[in-house]
């Protein structure tokens, strides 16, 4: 997994693993290792987690980007800045289910960014600056593109703030579109594409996908290298 994130160069993979394991022990992830298999533990799906997933803060999308990335849907209006430490749990605990499938492992995923409905509000420097640090040698999975849409007026200075903490690797990935999403449909079909950009998707059962996790074993592994 290590060395598919890092196009198989062991020393790249080895330093995504050493990043991946020091994240984990600052946000008290998760550290432990089944000797016998060598793979981490995952985050165990708690009462406090599957509240913030059926808050639908981030939703992955039932169908691939034309490029066959995974699609992961971020809707800030869902986020709560008191609680980001939880959020960012959350979606570590959504990227080490979706990142054990081999699809996901060869062509990555596709984060789009709804901003239709947030406030500077629901705004979180902590969650985007630590969310950003997951994605920039971290977290052993692919980040094809980003795209932002519906941006509300302030994302101006919110996009100040966060060109910051990225790497001109991933700030060339980023695509702001606002309310173009004509331009989306160059990267992703309009069947895949909520309706809230334009698309044909009305509804994503995501509450399913929670719901099938529910009876997972909170130790189950993790995928090694």
């Amino acid at each position: 997994m290590f060395l598919r994130a890092r196009k198989h160069n062991p020393t790249r993979a080895v330093e995504l693993y050493k990043g991946f394991v020091a994240y984990r022990r600052k946000h008290s992830f998760p550290v432990r290792v089944d000797r016998s298999t060598g793979r981490f533990a995952k985050i165990p799906l708690d009462e406090h987690i599957e509240r913030k997933l059926r808050e639908e803060l981030v939703v992955v999308l039932p169908h691939a980007d034309k490029d066959g990335r995974t699609l992961i849907y971020y809707r800030p209006r869902n986020n709560n800045p008191s609680e980001w430490q939880l959020s960012l749990k959350a979606i570590w605990f959504v990227l080490e289910r979706i990142v054990e499938q081999e699809q996901v492992q060869i062509c990555g995923m596709t984060l789009l960014g709804d901003g239709e409905g947030a406030g500077l509000g629901n705004f979180s420097r902590d969650l985007m600056k630590n969310l950003i640090g997951s994605f920039q040698g971290a977290f052993p999975m692919r980040v094809g593109r980003i795209i932002i849409a519906n941006q509300a007026a302030f994302f101006r200075v919110v996009w100040q703030l966060m060109s910051l903490f990225i790497k001109p690797k991933l700030l060339s990935r980023i695509l702001v579109v606002g309310g173009n999403h004509d331009a989306v449909l160059d990267f992703i079909d309009h069947h895949a594409l909520p309706t809230s950009v334009s698309g044909g998707l009305s509804t994503f059962h995501w509450h399913k996908w929670v719901d099938g996790h529910l009876v997972a074993s909170p130790a189950s592994p993790q995928p090694s290298a």
